[in-house]
């Protein structure tokens, strides 16, 4: 399957790097006012920066970006 292929090693993801820099992508990119969706697959390990995180989420909607968090359970 997919999720085979997923392998989780790293010990936390630097989210607020990844929204920041996906953000700036997508509002360079964008084609017409259509709104833009981030699919986000993760195991959960984002750190302690909720928000911080918060803001960068709201600064994205308001840009039309959908930001969908997906999390995975490695543990299935």
């Amino acid at each position: 399957t997919i999720l085979s292929h997923f392998n989780f090693q790293h010990q936390s993801t630097n989210i607020p790097l990844l929204l920041e820099q996906s953000s700036a992508y997508f509002t360079t990119n964008r084609l017409g006012n259509n709104v833009q969706l981030l699919f986000i697959l993760s195991d959960g390990r984002f750190g302690q920066r909720s928000t911080f995180l918060k803001n960068l989420i709201s600064k994205a909607a308001e840009n039309g970006i959908l930001i969908i968090f997906i999390i995975l359970d490695i543990n299935i």
